[in-house]
């Protein structure tokens, strides 16, 4: 016999499945982690040197490899389309803030002596108003490069941000901070 409260039952539970299912497929498909080309994945391993870039901050100061020589330096590479970089970039932004000093980006060490670290946020194939909106809306200070392409990325790693390194003053990789990969 004909039971309609079963097939209203079974629509109701065969479109939660189909939700979850697409859910988790559009994590999958567009999650930040997973979003490079398919190929050999690589990124910087400790003690690589670091790559030789150049950009132009929106305050308009360059920095590259070079001009980070000789100091430590924390470069967060993200895109202000991915979810854990929108959760990230404020954790990044405190540790910038609770050790900076006034200037150029300098941070003191725990004694309160300049530490000369040098912080750069690089954007990967994003547009200047899209991330002039996130650093509005979060309220982020650290000193960012809009990049439209992923070609200063891709010296660093194939896919996946957020990507936090740590070079030291050899301009060669300490560590890499590994955000929920």
């Amino acid at each position: 016999m004909f039971n309609i409260n079963r097939i209203k039952f079974l629509s109701r539970s065969f479109w939660i499945v189909v939700m979850v299912i697409t859910a988790h497929l559009c994590m999958v498909m567009t999650g930040c982690i997973n979003d490079g080309p398919s190929g050999e994945e690589y990124s910087l391993l400790p003690g690589a040197v670091m790559p030789h870039f150049e950009v132009v901050t929106t305050d308009g100061d360059t920095i590259s490899d070079e001009s980070l020589a000789g100091r430590w330096s924390v470069i967060v590479l993200f895109s202000p389309d991915c979810p854990d970089c929108l959760r990230e970039l404020p954790i990044m932004q405190k540790a910038y803030e609770e050790r900076r000093l006034p200037g150029d980006g300098a941070v003191q060490d725990e004694v309160g002596e300049d530490a000369d670290i040098r912080w750069i946020c690089i954007s990967r194939s994003a547009t200047y108003e899209a991330v002039r909106n996130v650093w509005e809306r979060e309220r982020l200070t650290m000193p960012v490069s809009v990049q439209t392409d992923a070609a200063v990325f891709r010296l660093f790693a194939s896919s996946g941000v957020p990507r936090v390194y740590i070079f030291g003053p050899d301009r060669r990789l300490v560590e890499e901070l590994n955000l929920d990969r």
